[in-house]
């Protein structure tokens, strides 16, 4: 990039479908089993414990599990791989739980210069001369683009963009999920947890780097830099 984009706010998350237990996943659970040390979970600034949600939220990490999904995230760029870390050994004890699908997804806030270069990226992302007839002053609210993956995991890459909602004036959200169909590669529960583990273990850093590609060009297309 001849102009790299530099994000306010970042941050990356991992997502499972399936089928989990919540109550199990409470910070003393990962204390006992030497996936969290005792100190990272002494003051939690949110410790919601319940058969049907759990919630919990440290220093680095966010942790929020119901019955049908299981959600993990950082705002630490030095933590990513961490994360990546905190996921696949939290699967490792509990290798039978059924998982369908993984979700890897980065999320990025961007501050625009100004008020004209945010409008623009809205102007060439969702050009606005057809509902010009029909709408007296149109504005993007929300963009969602699909496409097939690029490599050889079954699923999809799904990108959002939207105002952003925690850097204003003139903030840009942008979001990339990279969607894995895990029960397109495994035939029962312990094959897709070990699934699971071999794609963040081998494709981690291509994830995350393919969409940096995807937000850096976009936004930087966009703002014509």
């Amino acid at each position: 990039m001849d102009c790299p984009v530099k994000y306010e706010v970042e941050g990356v998350s991992i997502v499972l479908l399936g089928s989990f237990n919540p109550v199990i996943f409470q910070p003393a659970w990962f204390v006992l089993n030497k996936i969290l040390p005792n100190y990272d979970v002494l003051e939690p600034e949110v410790n919601i414990i319940h058969n049907q949600i759990t919630q919990f939220r440290l220093d680095w990490l966010k942790v929020d599990v119901t019955q049908d999904r299981f959600f993990s995230s950082t705002s630490e760029t030095a933590n990513y791989t961490t994360l990546r870390d905190f996921v696949v050994s939290t699967f490792a004890i509990l290798e039978h739980t059924p998982i369908t699908k993984l979700g890897v997804n980065k999320d990025i806030h961007y501050r625009a210069e100004n008020e004209e270069t945010w409008n623009k990226i809205g102007d060439i992302l969702a050009p606005k001369d057809i509902w010009q007839e029909t709408l007296r002053e149109p504005g993007l609210t929300s963009l969602k683009i699909q496409t097939p993956r690029d490599d050889d995991l079954p699923g999809r890459i799904n990108v959002h963009l939207a105002p952003s909602a925690q850097v204003t004036p003139h903030g840009v959200f942008m979001g990339v999920n990279h969607h894995i169909e895990l029960d397109e590669l495994a035939k029962d529960d312990e094959q897709a947890v070990e699934q699971l583990a071999a794609i963040l273990e081998n494709n981690w850093d291509a994830l995350l780097q393919s969409a940096d590609r995807i937000i850096e060009t976009t936004i930087t297309k966009a703002i014509q830099c």
